[in-house]
């Protein structure tokens, strides 16, 4: 049973890694758009981009009114979701005393 929680540990901490660097990209592209509004909930983070143009400038949704501000805010958010990861790596698992498969 250790093996379970080892896996869903990875999945959880992986699926967070994702998370935060996906937000520090979306970060980046509002910040590249620079100190306007955004004229929106949603809008594209990365707008005229070959690489997105399938995405059509890969959509991302804020609150904030403003490129710059929702950029900012989206790379500290991520950079402290990276920063809890990395602070409890042990978090949620078992010590293997408590284990209910003891000799």
């Amino acid at each position: 049973m250790a093996h379970v929680g080892n896996a869903r540990r990875s999945l959880v901490v992986g699926m967070g890694a994702l998370a935060g660097l996906t937000g520090i990209e979306h970060g980046l592209g509002a910040v590249l758009q620079g100190h306007r509004p955004t004229g929106g909930v949603v809008f594209p983070s990365w707008p005229g981009s070959a690489f997105f143009a399938i995405l059509n400038g890969e959509p991302a949704m804020s609150l904030v009114q403003n490129y710059l501000l929702t950029g900012i805010l989206a790379i500290v958010a991520s950079l402290a979701l990276w920063r809890s990861r990395s602070r409890s790596p042990t978090a949620g698992t078992r010590d293997w005393r408590s284990s209910a498969c003891r000799s």
